[in-house]
């Protein structure tokens, strides 16, 4: 996996995530919401800045971060069969952990 690609997908998922916090704030007066969204959103985004400069512990904490992410939106997709914003997460998500995974598994050749 290239690693200039993958920071910046990571870069862009976690500006989606804190996105959707506001989002959910905005909509439905979420403060969970809000404050889960940018402290997940800020999470990946620092450690995207780990990964870029090659730290393996960043990367695992970046896995650790959207793994837990695309558990609780498929949990929150299974709830209520809405594709938006839950399902669209979980894809996301799930895209988003291959690109770590396939990441983790380059670096360690």
């Amino acid at each position: 996996m290239n690693k200039t690609a993958a920071v910046v997908l990571l870069g862009i998922y976690s500006f989606i995530v804190a996105l959707g916090g506001v989002i959910g704030y905005v909509k439905a007066d979420s403060i969970p919401s809000l404050v889960m969204g940018l402290a997940f959103g800020l999470a990946l985004l620092f450690n995207t800045f780990g990964v870029a400069k090659g730290c393996v512990m960043a990367l695992k904490i970046s896995i650790g971060l959207t793994a837990f992410l695309g558990i609780f939106f498929l949990y929150r997709y299974l709830l209520s069969y809405a594709f938006m914003p839950a399902g669209l997460m979980t894809l996301l998500s799930a895209v988003m952990l291959v690109i770590l995974l396939l990441l983790a598994y380059s670096h360690r050749k």
